[in-house]
């Protein structure tokens, strides 16, 4: 089977993507040209210099949040920002860019080599039939990054009134990072996603029932044709997924090694986003002015921005690594279908056994650290903040 244009246009895609944006947060630490492999560059001062910068802003913002918190009256949700959030957030963009540049340098770039690697399974879009699903998809996709751009240029210039608009940018530079590599790592999930889609397509139900059809129909013929429409259609079939789907497993296992750690820390500081914007939401509505400084429409307007965003971010990334989980348990499904298929011969059954052994043993999940991402975390996690914003409401 030949590779299909419209694919590798895809898989390019995904990688330039990747790529370029990788290049934006200082993570890169590879070249790579269009018509060449990727090249592991050597330890270099002037490949540094980039993530150095990033590193040392980061680290002047979360000084400067502590000495403005001693010398500057603040009330007591400014103070809580200024010593516990902003120091987090700073705190945390350092240790990833650290992290991506020495520890998980050249897992990042074996990950990005084995992108290249890929072969033919990925799905087919259909571009003729979906132009008009493409260009309303490109355009949210292009509105929300415009919302998100005016809307951190207008709360660094409200902050800025009380601080200083240079430090506030900085601190919204340091979130962007942040975004960014949640972009990153829903690529990577995309491209596996892509190749799972490309394996249930030959697993499509059609071709199951159409399995049996033809097979009974071969019944009627010799022993050797039996033997050879199996051995052509479905041991030859069968082997080829099995390679396949254990490519894919080995590039979910070195995403979970780059990432996991990197996602933990931006799921807790989104964590304490959330506990702390709801609790101010809760404040500014009840007017407690010893707590803030009263009634701000612009401040609620913040608040809730980072709400609706904190959330809606941790939901597509869980949504995705759970959309992953449930191709392969159609996947699985349609190997036991082929299974209880009686005109199945000898050599084809073992050929389906194992593979149902091995996506048993081999599953396809997405972690950070001990945490599996799915649907049932984003709930539990969602409503443990909840609980616990409660909980602070009432001790207050």
């Amino acid at each position: 089977m030949q590779k299909d244009t419209n694919t590798n246009f895809q898989l390019r895609t995904e990688f330039l993507k990747i790529y370029y944006l990788s290049v934006i947060t200082g993570i890169a630490s590879f070249s790579y040209k269009t018509n060449s492999k990727i090249k592991f560059n050597n330890i270099q001062l002037t490949r540094f210099i980039w993530p150095l910068i990033i590193i040392g802003a980061n680290l002047f913002g979360c000084i400067y949040a502590y000495i403005t918190s001693k010398h500057i009256k603040l009330t007591t949700l400014n103070l809580f920002v200024y010593q516990i959030v902003l120091p987090i957030n700073f705190v945390s963009s350092i240790i990833i860019v650290f992290i991506f540049n020495s520890v998980k340098r050249r897992d990042f770039i074996n990950l990005m080599s084995n992108f290249l690697d890929i072969e033919e399974t990925v799905v087919i879009i259909d571009h003729t039939s979906r132009k008009i699903c493409r260009f309303l998809k490109t355009f949210a996709k292009v509105s929300v990054i415009f919302v998100h751009i005016a809307y951190l240029i207008f709360e660094s210039w409200y902050w800025g009134r009380y601080t200083h608009i240079y430090y506030e940018t900085l601190a919204r530079v340091s979130d962007v990072i942040q975004m960014i590599l949640l972009i990153i790592f829903k690529s990577v999930v995309n491209v596996i996603q892509m190749q799972l889609d490309g394996i249930l397509r030959r697993f499509s139900n059609d071709e199951v029932d159409n399995f049996g059809k033809n097979k009974k129909a071969s019944l009627y013929h010799s022993r050797i044709s039996s033997m050879k429409f199996s051995n052509t259609v479905l041991l030859k079939d069968i082997g080829r997924l099995r390679k396949e789907y254990f490519y894919v497993y080995t590039l979910t296992k070195k995403t979970n090694a780059v990432f996991s750690f990197t996602l933990l820390l931006i799921i807790l500081k989104y964590s304490i986003y959330l506990v702390y914007s709801m609790y101010c939401t809760y404040l500014i509505i009840t007017c407690n002015a010893q707590m803030c400084d009263g009634f701000d429409p612009l401040r609620i307007v913040t608040l809730l921005f980072w709400i609706i965003h904190v959330a809606a971010s941790l939901y597509l990334i869980t949504y995705s690594c759970n959309d992953v989980v449930l191709k392969v348990r159609q996947v699985a499904d349609n190997v036991q279908k082929l299974m209880l298929q009686q005109e199945i011969l000898s050599d084809d059954t073992e050929q389906l056994e194992l593979f149902a052994s091995q996506l048993t043993h081999n599953q396809i999940e997405f972690n950070a650290i001990a945490f599996n991402l799915n649907l049932t975390f984003f709930c539990t996690l969602m409503t443990s903040v909840c609980t616990y914003t409660i909980v602070v409401i009432q001790l207050k």
